[in-house]
């Protein structure tokens, strides 16, 4: 019986670091209706669809411009997500998403200084980033490279 238990919990736990979870509550490979209602409890709600991306927008989180999901058309799994902060936030609110992804992902970065960029590398395939876009807004992506195609989005 202890066994079991001691495997239940292993297996457990192997799941739970296996989730990679991330801003708003996404994780990779959810199910896109888990995904869609998720963002839908906290306000954002589907505004268009772009090739393989769905663009996510809300009017009560003024600090946020967009959530995109990039989803797999076959299986409507969720291989990764970006989330663009309003470029006219004050440092503080870009300072607070910033701690909340060392808080989640550690504070084992990679830092690329030519691309200035910010990154998690949770596997092989599966990393969090952050930069900033030309106009200044904070731009966080969860990207998943093996599967590149569906975070190409059409002109």
């Amino acid at each position: 019986m202890k066994r079991i238990l001691i495997s239940l919990i292993l297996l457990i736990l192997a799941f739970g670091l296996a989730a990679h979870g991330g801003l708003f509550g996404l994780n990779f490979l959810d199910e896109l209706a888990y995904a869609d209602s998720l963002l839908g409890r906290q306000g954002f709600f589907a505004h268009e669809t772009l090739g393989n991306g769905i663009l996510y927008t809300t009017d009560l989180v003024p600090w946020v411009d967009f959530v995109m999901l990039y989803v797999d058309p076959d299986t409507g799994l969720v291989h990764g997500w970006s989330v663009e902060y309003n470029a006219g936030n004050p440092e503080k609110q870009d300072q607070s998403v910033i701690d909340w992804l060392h808080n989640a992902h550690g504070n084992a970065v990679y830092v690329d200084h030519e691309r200035e960029v910010v990154g998690w590398i949770f596997d092989e395939s599966h990393v969090a980033i952050y930069s900033y876009t030309a106009v200044g807004s904070l731009r966080v992506m969860y990207y998943d490279f093996g599967r590149p195609e569906l975070f190409v989005l059409p002109q």
